[in-house]
């Protein structure tokens, strides 16, 4: 976490992320599921969503991922996708106003059952919500530590 070594991996022109305190939780899906997971098992999860491409959390979604794909009703939306190493990442946001009411919670719940049962799903939060993480008891989001991103600058395409 040193400065200067952060600064060395991104590069003079690269970015450096903010200290994220990094989550994890095992999928509770199916067994086997893949693709398009809209829908699969006995009860409704999220729907896809293929209209928030504009939306903040979306963009940086695909900024830092591959294969990021979205999800959301009114309680608010989740990104799952690639991340670091190929770890399944999400992420989740509650609209202003929904917060305090269990939103979160539900949602990352059904966002749980969106990837296999026991494959791990990694998730970067700032510190100021990590009291977000311990009121999810029975979901079993565990900290295991913290990271930041260091991105060097990409080539012009």
């Amino acid at each position: 976490m040193a400065p200067d070594f952060l600064r060395r991996l991104a590069g003079p022109q690269g970015w450096i992320g903010e200290l994220d305190l990094l989550l994890v939780a095992a999928g509770t899906g199916p067994v086997g599921l893949e693709g398009d997971h809209s829908g699969s098992g006995t009860s409704p999860v999220i729907a896809a969503r293929t209209d928030l491409e504009g939306h903040d959390r979306v963009r940086r979604a695909r900024s830092l991922r591959l294969d990021v794909r979205v999800y959301g009703d009114e309680r608010g939306l989740v990104t799952l996708g690639r991340g670091v190493a190929g770890r399944r990442e999400l992420s989740v946001e509650v609209p202003d106003g929904a917060q305090g009411r269990g939103h979160g919670r539900t949602l990352l719940a059904d966002a749980l059952r969106l990837v296999p049962a026991g494959e791990p799903v990694f998730a970067a939060v700032t510190p100021g919500n990590a009291p977000v993480a311990a009121r999810l008891p029975g979901l079993r989001v565990r900290t295991i530590g913290s990271e930041v991103l260091p991105r060097p600058a990409r080539a012009a395409v």
